[in-house]
Order: C-alpha cells, then structure tokens, then sequence
C-alpha cells in the first residue's frame, strides 16, 4: 500500500452526507492533517448512525477505517478499548477481524488477547501459530508474558503515538469509538497526548459520547491544542422513554432468557457461543432459541460468533435483579471455562477479567494468583496504580480465609505489594507493607528464616528516606547466619547498601564481599548478580580498587546464560553499563566501547526505553574519548529524539546527560558557543533543583573549556564555584582527571594555557 500515492478526495462535495464539522474534519484528513470528531448528545443510535456515515465516507475515499466500541468491563484495563486497534496496526493481518453484523470488518479481542506485549518489550512478536513452529526451540521475550519488562506510561505513550503516526504515512485512517464515555484513564491520557502529535498526521480519531458536562469539559481541556470537530446532535425528547421501554422489554423476559442473558452481560467480550454454550450446558439450537428473545427486544445483538449488550445502561437493572448465590456461580463457571481456553487466550485483557471472576467467586486458591499475573501485566503496561489495585483486591480475597493457610497467603500478597512500592520510589508505603508481611509472619508462628527477607526490603526502603536500619539488619543477621546462606546474602547486600549511602566505604566492601561468597553458594542468579553488584559499586565509589570492582563485575556476567531471554536480562545491561564506564575511568578506551556497545544492543533488544536511556547517555562519551565524534553525535542524536520524545523535562537526569554530551562533543570539535551554552544551560537548571551531581560535571568542563581558549579569569571563577557549592568531592574518574590537567594553570598568573 505505501509503494502508491493513497486515493485522496478532491473537494467539500466529497462528503455530503456529513454535518459541516465532520466534514471539513475529513477534508482536514485529505490534506494530511489529523483531527478529532466529537459526535455528543443525542440517542445511542443516533450518534451510532452518524458514526456509521464518518465510516461509509471514510471507506468510500479508500482510507483505512477501524470501529471500536468501548466496554464497561474493560474500562479498568490500559487502553482496553483500544488494543485491538493498536495490535492490529502493531501486527497487521488481513483477517484482523470477522465480519460484522453491518458488513464491516472489525477488530476482536480475542484476536489480539496478549495486548501490545511484543510493542512493549520493543520486539515483534510471533502469532502463536508461528512460536509453535518457528525455526528452533528458544524463545524470545516476546514469546513469554511473564517475562516481558515494564515501560514507563511516558515510554508507553510515545511508543504508541509513533505507532500510529508510521501506520498513517501509509494511507489516511479513520478510527470510530462508540461508548467513548466508558474510555478508561490510560486511553484518555492517551488521546490528549496524541493530539499534540497530529498536525501532519492524516488521521481522523471520531469518539461518540453521551455529552456529560464533565465528560466534555474533559474533552475540551485536553484537546485544545489540537483541532476538534464538535457535532452536538439534538436531544432526543424520546430518549428517557425509549429507556423505559427497553427496561419494560427486559421485565418480560422469559425466565431461561434472563438467565442466559445475564451470562452474556458479565462475560462482556468473551461472550462467544462456545463459551456461553458450556457455561449453560446448551446445544448451539438451545442457545438460539434461549437468547433470541433477548435480540428480537434489542437488548442483545450477534456480532459474529459474540453475543454483544448494546445498552450498557441495563447492566445495573439486569444484573441487580440476579440473586448473589447464583451471580457467584455464573463468575465461576465462567471462570471455569475460560482456564480451558488456550495460554494466549488467558493473557492481557482477558487475564485481568479472568481474575476478576475467580475473585467474585470467592476462589482463593486460583484468584490469587491470577490477580497477582494480572498485577504484573499491569505493571508491564506502565500502570503502577492499576498493578497495586490488583493486588490490593487479592488482600481483600485472601482475608476472607480466616485459617493460617489465609493469612500467609495474605503475607505474600503485601510482599508483592511491598516490593511495586519500592519499584515506583514510594519507600514509605513500601517500607509499611514489608513491615505488614513480617507481622502477619510472625502471627502465625513464623521463624527468622521465612521473615528475615521482609527486613531486607525495610532496610531499602530506610535507607532512601535516611534511615538507619543497620541495627536491625545486624539483629536480624544474628537469627539467620549460619542457617541460610541466601538470607544471610540478602541481609548483608542491604547492609553494603546502607554503609555505602554514608560512605562508610571499607565496611560497605566487606559486606558486600561476604554477601557475594555467600550468594555463590546457592542458585538464586539474580542475587549472585545483585550482591556482585554491590561489591563493585562500593569499590567504585571509593576509589579502591577498580580492578576488583572489575571482577565482580565479570562474575556477575556469568550469570547470563541463566538470565537470557527472562525480565532480569535487564540487570545485566546495568553490569555491562559499569564496565564501560569503568574501563573508560581505567584508561581502557577499547574496552569501554565494546562493554558500551553491547549494553545498547543488550537494551535496544529487551526493550526500548529507561535501559536504553541510561546507556545511549554513558557510550557518547567513550567515543569522545576515543575521538570517533560521528559515532558519539549518532548515539547522543538518538538520545535527543528519545529524550524530545518521551516528552521528558529539563530537570530530568536523562535531559541533563544529553546536554552534558551536546556540551562535550560541541567542546571537541571546536564549536566552543554551543559547548559553554549547554554547560551554562546545566548550571542553571541546578539552581531550579537539578542534580548537583551534573551541578559538578558541567562546572569542570566549563572550567576546562575556558582554560582551553585562554580565559583563565573564567576559568578561575567557575573552579571557585565548584569550590563554593561543595561538590567537588562528587568528581570521579574523568571528571576528576580533567580538573587535575588544568589545576596547574589556574595557580599560574603568567604561563600560557595547554591548547589540548
């Protein structure tokens, strides 16, 4: 399609079925610009018909056309209403959905029931046809859900936002949401994001909504900035009472209709024959005859092979009128079926409704665990918040089971949610779960060895506030040692951690070191990896020793056969990142480079974007050194584009490391106003609260820069405000080096500047 120039519509005859703003919207999107087309008020069906028109218009200029419908019981999920439309473009196939009931083709979920997984991980994924038999036996990430890293929401954002505005420059595209009013918060959020994107994006996004006050005071804030075409349909002044006669058509259901009706209302998309057919126990003759009363009212229409509830207002009236016991059982049988549908049906979207049914049911022993895989997808996704609501809800499951077996899954529960906490940063609440873990522990009787892990994770968690754990962390290791090597390694790690934030250095090496020999003793990768780790980093930061700081390091990355192809690959492209930096800090600039190349492959491969971040800002600078400037001007331009992308701001450390490399490499090549501009630039961001550590950098090299082209009053005056701010003890390596090369000459009234 993208070899040959898109069919275009000529003029504003070309949509003549259209209310003005529609169509001058779809005009917007023949000149290749993007817009937004808000259909409000009126009835369900009448905003449906005028979707319906946008649809014929759009088709008929031979543009690409998706309809969607946003459901209430996806609402909870990231982009729930708009992951078959994303994944579709992510994966295009052309049967990426059956034929609908009107003719047109739609998205379904099932299709597409591991959501954006391969997008996520920044890898494309494989149909599961093809990981059946593909070429070979091993997997890829993308492969495997449960191993697939998290994105920020940013990250997430942009990555979906360049998705689209790709998929376009292919052909213009018309996307229709019915039911927009049930948008949950990430595709909102979403949406005012991709409008700031879609000036040269021919692309027309068409959402009909009920027309609420708040719900359009909403729509207008965040669509502001981007042009909007508002088509307020009249009231209609027989909406109430076509309500009521749909509530009236619903009383006089037959018994066994309202029964399966009640079925298809909470299976909500995975109300497909099959599934309603087992649950019910029904022929697919029975299933006709039971539910096409229910069609003949209105109140259920066949898309397909699924059963869909046209009027999400009845969910209350009907499901209020299911007595609790037999609600219960629907939710389990439900659940029931579902567990029998294949691995890749049980994923993304359809998880998260798995787990709510086998929590409505009140089954502990599998909704558990399905809220704790739901969890863990949502963080995936970059929602923390929706994360914790899951486990939140397995709490509230678990207390429900009064017995021991009850309050210990309760435990593992606030683990879980003890260690998200800690993830995102917050370190007070994680520090109050861990602490909630170890006391129900302790309630039921538990010894040292199934708690003493819990004080680790408080100790973290104190040791970001400012704490002073070490006590209980040297009370705790009285319990342990000598009974469990991993604990002891757990203990001791954090340990290290908390000598090492109050630069008690040679204690911090000595727990680290002893953590290290104990965590090579048992077969836990990830520890062995984290406390090597450890040792390596209190080497660093002392300044002792960066040869055995080198060796843990390398002993961790013998750990990489056992971490390949699972989430914690990611932890090594932290190791590789140390080296690099370490052996640029040794003068090995060869080793440096390759330490850093393989970090960006390593990241760009498992996922695009914090790790990414974190070595494209650290490998430019092994260039500098090496004075490849076009290879270090490639990495740091795409840290530019990524940076610029992800919309991130000028106080970020990402930000403020790539001006630090404009600055270095702008030094370098003789383009001394860009250098001491992007240096004077990171200062002053350090007086608006940016990092004092860039604070210190950018200060040397402006000290540097203006020792180089003979301005030793400047230089003079930047080394005293290195001095004033008290950050020279921040300097290290390079820094450090630099600073020592023109020290001589700031002492020096009469001789000239080094020009190199």
């Amino acid at each position: 399609m993208s070899g040959e120039a898109p069919p275009q519509p000529d003029g504003p005859g070309d949509f003549p079925r259209l209310p003005n703003p529609a169509s001058e919207a779809l005009r917007r999107v023949s000149r290749g610009a993007g817009t937004f087309v808000l259909v409000l008020g009126g009835s369900r069906e009448a905003r449906a018909s005028l979707l319906g028109v946008v649809e014929q218009n759009a088709a008929s200029s031979g543009w690409e056309t998706l309809r969607l419908r946003a459901h209430p019981l996806d609402a909870m999920v990231p982009y729930g209403a708009l992951q078959p439309w994303l994944s579709r473009w992510y994966h295009p196939t052309e049967d990426a959905g059956a034929p609908s009931h009107d003719g047109s083709r739609r998205p379904h979920s099932e299709t597409f029931a591991m959501p954006l997984v391969g997008l996520i991980a920044g890898l494309p994924s494989r149909a599961p046809h093809e990981r059946e038999h593909g070429g070979g036996s091993r997997s890829t990430l993308a492969d495997r859900s449960d191993e697939v890293r998290a994105f920020t929401p940013a990250e997430l954002r942009a990555e979906l936002v360049d998705l689209v505005q790709g998929r376009t420059r292919q052909n213009p595209a018309v996307v229709l949401i019915e039911d927009a009013d049930f948008l949950d918060a990430a595709s909102r959020d979403w949406f005012s994001f991709l409008a700031l994107r879609m000036t040269d994006m021919p692309l027309a996004v068409a959402i009909a909504l009920e027309g609420e006050a708040e719900e359009m005071e909403f729509w207008r804030q965040n669509l502001a900035e981007a042009p909007a075409a508002w088509c307020p349909l009249p009231m209609d002044p027989l909406g109430a009472s076509g309500e009521e006669r749909l509530r009236s058509r619903l009383r006089a259901l037959p018994p066994r209709t309202l029964d399966a009706l009640s079925l298809a209302v909470v299976a909500g998309p995975d109300a497909d024959r099959t599934t309603l057919k087992e649950v019910l126990g029904m022929t697919d003759k029975e299933l006709h005859l039971a539910l096409s009363p229910a069609i003949d009212a209105g109140l259920l229409r066949l898309d397909g092979d699924r059963y869909d509830c046209p009027e999400p207002a009845l969910f209350p009236d009907l499901l209020g009128s299911v007595p609790s016991a037999q609600l219960v059982g629907l939710h389990r049988n439900l659940a029931q079926a579902l567990t029998k549908r294949p691995a890749h049906q049980q994923q993304g979207k359809a998880l998260f409704r798995l787990s709510d049914h086998w929590a409505e049911a009140g089954e502990i022993g599998r909704g558990v665990p399905t809220l704790l895989a739901a969890s863990k997808e949502a963080e995936r996704w970059g929602a923390p918040t929706l994360a914790e609501q899951r486990l939140l809800r397995a709490v509230v499951l678990s207390q429900t089971d009064p017995t021991a077996r009850g309050r210990e899954t309760e435990e593992k529960v606030y683990a879980e949610i003890a260690k998200l906490r800690l993830r995102a940063n917050r370190p007070v609440e994680a520090r109050e779960a861990f602490q909630r873990a170890m006391a129900l522990a302790k309630e039921r009787g538990a010894r040292a060895l199934q708690w003493a892990r819990y004080v680790s994770g408080i100790a973290d968690a104190e040791v970001r506030l400012g704490g002073h754990p070490d006590e209980l962390l040297r009370s705790t290791l009285a319990q342990v040692q000598g009974r469990s090597n991993e604990l002891e390694a757990h203990l001791l790690r954090s340990l290290s951690y908390y000598y090492l934030e109050r630069a008690r250095f040679d204690e911090s090496i000595a727990a680290a070191e002893r953590a290290s020999e104990l965590a090579e003793k048992g077969p836990d990768a990830v520890l062995k990896v984290r406390c090597h780790n450890s040792a390596a980093s209190s080497y660093i930061f002392s300044g002792l020793e960066p040869e055995r700081a080198r060796a843990h390091l390398l002993k961790a990355l013998e750990e990489r056969p056992r971490l390949e192809g699972t989430s914690d690959q990611l932890i090594l492209v932290n190791i590789m990142d140390g080296l690099s930096l370490l052996e640029c800090s040794l003068g090995r600039e060869s080793e440096a480079v390759r330490w850093g190349e393989e970090a960006i492959t390593t990241a760009r491969r498992y996922g695009y974007g914090s790790t990414l971040l974190l070595v494209l800002g650290n490998t430019p600078e092994h260039y500098v050194h090496t004075r490849e400037f076009a290879k270090a001007k490639a990495l740091t331009d795409e840290l530019r584009r990524l940076v610029d992308r992800l919309g991130l701001p000028e106080r970020d450390n990402n930000r403020q490391q790539l001006h630090l490399l404009e600055g270095r490499i702008a030094a370098e090549t003789n383009d001394f106003a860009t250098a001491r501009a992007r240096f004077e630039g990171m200062v002053a961001m350090s007086e608006k609260g940016g990092s004092r550590v860039f604070l210190g950098q950018a200060l040397v090299h402006l000290v540097v820069l203006s020792a180089r082209h003979h301005d030793l009053e400047a230089a003079r005056r930047y080394y005293h405000r290195l001095e004033k701010e008290g950050v020279m003890r921040s300097l290290m390596g390079e820094n450090r080096r630099l600073l020592e090369q023109v020290e001589p000459l700031l002492r020096s009234e009469n001789d000239p500047p080094h020009s190199g």
